[in-house]
């Protein structure tokens, strides 16, 4: 190893700076014991760690057979200090989390060796410690963790062993042991000592270089000094840090911050539980849901709808249904046309049946037709299990078909055109109380067949919910028996009919307000027709589609999207939480073992090595997370079904699926690895002595 005017400066905080080394040159040969001497602060330490590839020089040149340690990258610099160097310090810097035999083989293993037990056997004997494998670092003395430190340093056969006041705390008679083993390794290596002691150094040295402000003021050769350096080729051992000692070295600080840890895992928890709420909540399939909910209710008709979207700007709406996802559009049914007929009647719909509802609540009244008065009816309501109406609630297009299909009779027959029109017998019933009036007489009626040929006057009407005030008559041309009772009136809300319609031809209106469809019967076919319905659009136009036993799917399938969205909202709050908590975490562990770190750098371990001793740790942290998360989530899925089944009355509405799963543990390992990474990025560039020396201030 030369040195060509080597510098080294550091810088005072608040201005000003130290020259440690001031143009130190020499060279140094291939074995043999150098003591470098000095008082404090003299730079011997300095000279030292730039040497060994513990710190970088600020001038000058360091050659270690034919390479100049300034050129090299940090990566080399690991290799370096991994293949070349080995270090004994004064305060032993052992790993306290490993035992005697892990600490030794450690640096074996940093170089990729996986077969240690013997060498560490043979090492524990050439220091006279045999058996002392399995013993913890804080069971020994002074002098036997020093001489774990020079199996440490040997274990790898460096060419150089650096050793920094390696008696400084020892008694005299153990440092005489530990110099005169260094003395005796001296004799097939390079032993560079540092120490303030003079006798110590002018009994065993066969080199003393004198340093004294940063420079060479002494230089005592001695006959190894007329060897000559040889330039050759370095096998670089890139190092490898063994997972078990990682793991075992990274988990150790868990039970140094029990608390932190604690609050870590359970935000963490909450974080990942709401993401993966919604995460399952994301896989929610609307159309096969709807496709599902048809096929096994056995539905034959379905009510098909026009909606139309549109934003009003009289409306403002800020509330939380807009805030997650709801928006803010204004909605109304719109008439559906004979081009929509058309279109769903492609998807394999029967489209027989239209309705048209004017929006108010009855759309006429008879009151002027029906000569009994309200006692009347109610009384004959009283004694009869027949239905008797003096309203109705809406249009609808009949065909003898669509009676058949639905078990209905027609007395009479049923409209042609728009002039005509067939009522319920729930209305012939309350006419065949008292009779109809026409033209200011009344007509006794005592059945279907007498109210035939009879006009009964119709409010028109000019728009979707606008009256003109006017009638028109339309002539009876039949009455529809749908075999309403007055139970099933009363009820029909749970089981739907059409007693309480007026039937028409289907030129009555332009477009009708909504079609009752047919279903098709192969699960393929309902699927299709789902799909078609949910997901059409034409501009702000949307169909709707609804059956009794789907009838709130829609608010379902709404209240879906806003727990998803609310979920989602919940999890990124708490998930940058949980993140700032894992880097605190790491950060705190990071900060309690510096000098720990300085330790494994000096020994060759590189950045990816540190990333593996806390990645590996927090991995492990993050998979207890994600057991628990996956549990919890499991329940909150578990509960959000409780929650649909109760509000919507649908079943199981979310599933909890493979992909849902598989994708918040590969966040959460993501996050625990990133985590892990972010405080040790600020030590890539740091030396290993500055990371000691700070460790030791801690």
């Amino acid at each position: 190893m030369k040195l060509t005017d080597v510098t080294k400066v550091y810088k005072i905080k608040g201005g000003g700076a130290v020259k440690a080394l001031d143009g130190v040159n020499f060279e140094l040969p291939e074995r043999g014991m150098v003591f470098l001497l000095g008082k404090s602060g003299s730079g011997k330490t300095t000279l030292l760690n730039v040497m060994s590839g513990l710190d970088t020089i600020d001038g000058g040149e360091i050659e270690y057979k034919g390479r100049n340690l300034g050129n090299f990258t940090p990566a080399e610099m690991d290799s370096f200090r991994n293949t070349c160097c080995g270090f004994v310090f004064q305060d032993y810097n052992l790993i306290p989390e490993l035992t005697v035999g892990e600490n030794i083989a450690l640096a074996l293993q940093l170089q990729g060796d996986r077969d240690t037990n013997a060498k560490v056997e043979k090492a524990l004997r050439d220091v006279e410690l045999e058996g002392y494998k399995n013993r913890r670092i804080y069971e020994l003395s002074g002098g036997q963790k020093q001489r774990i430190a020079i199996a440490r340093a040997l274990i790898k056969n460096p060419e150089i062993i650096f050793a920094d006041e390696p008696t400084g705390a020892l008694d005299s008679a153990t440092g005489t042991t530990i110099l005169d083993l260094l003395k005796e390794i001296s004799a097939e290596k390079l032993v560079v000592v540092v120490t303030h002691d003079r006798e110590s150094a002018e009994r065993y040295a066969d080199r003393i270089i004198e340093l004294a402000d940063g420079r060479v003021i002494c230089d005592t050769l001695t006959e190894h000094n007329t060897e000559q350096i040889k330039a050759t080729t370095i096998e670089w051992k890139k190092p490898k840090m063994p997972l078990k000692a990682a793991i075992k070295i990274g988990c150790s600080n868990f039970k140094h911050h029990p608390v932190r840890l604690a609050w870590t895992i359970l935000l963490a928890v909450i974080a990942f539980t709401f993401l993966g709420v919604s995460l399952t909540l994301s896989q929610y399939d609307r159309v096969r849901t709807f496709a599902d909910v048809i096929h096994s209710s056995g539905a034959q008709t379905a009510l098909i709808y026009k909606e139309l979207s549109y934003y009003d700007e009289n409306v403002i709406n800020q509330s939380l249904d807009q805030f997650l996802g709801m928006g803010s559009k204004v909605k109304k049914y719109v008439h559906l046309t004979g081009e929509d007929l058309k279109l769903i009647s492609s998807h394999k719909a029967g489209v027989s049946l239209l309705e048209y509802n004017t929006g108010r609540s009855q759309i006429t009244s008879f009151q002027d037709s029906i000569v009994a008065s309200s006692e009347d009816r109610e009384s004959a309501q009283q004694q009869t299990d027949k239905h008797i109406a003096i309203s109705a609630f809406g249009f609808m297009v009949l065909t003898e078909a669509d009676c058949a299909g639905l078990g209905y009779t027609v007395t009479g027959r049923l409209p042609e055109n728009s002039s005509e029109i067939a009522i319920s017998e729930c209305l012939v019933n309350t006419f065949m109380i008292a009779g109809i009036e026409e033209d200011g007489e009344v007509y006794s009626i005592s059945s279907a067949e007498d109210i035939i040929g009879h006009k009964l006057p119709i409010n028109k009407i000019i728009s979707d919910n606008s009256w003109s005030g006017d009638t028109d008559d339309k002539t009876i041309t039949g009455v529809v028996y749908t075999g309403c009772t007055r139970e099933e009136a009363i009820n029909h809300d749970s089981k739907p009919s059409f007693h309480d319609k007026l039937y028409i031809s289907s030129d009555y209106f332009d477009g009708y307000t909504r079609i009752v469809s047919t279903l098709p019967e192969e699960y393929g076919d309902i699927y299709d027709l789902a799909e078609f319905v949910l997901n059409y659009a034409d501009g702000d136009y949307s169909y709707k589609f609804s059956i009794e036993e789907i009838g709130r799917l829609y608010s379902a399938s709404d209240m879906a999207l806003m727990l998803k969205n609310l979920c989602l909202y919940l999890s990124a709050i708490f998930f940058v939480f949980a993140t700032l908590l894992i880097i605190n975490l790491v950060s705190v562990s990071v900060r309690r073992q510096m000098k720990e770190i300085g330790i494994l750098k000096s020994l060759g371990a590189d950045f990816k090595n540190l990333c593996k001793i806390y990645g590996g740790s927090i991995l492990i942290l993050g998979s207890i997370i994600s057991v628990i998360t996956l549990i919890a989530t499991t329940v909150g899925v578990h509960y959000v079904n409780v929650y649909f089944n109760s509000a919507a009355g649908v079943v199981n509405i979310i599933k909890y699926s493979a992909v849902a799963c598989i994708s918040l543990v590969a966040i959460i390992l993501a996050v625990s690895v990133m985590a892990s990474i972010v405080p040790l990025i600020k030590l890539k560039k740091r030396s290993p002595s500055s990371i000691i020396s700070q460790g030791q201030l801690r």
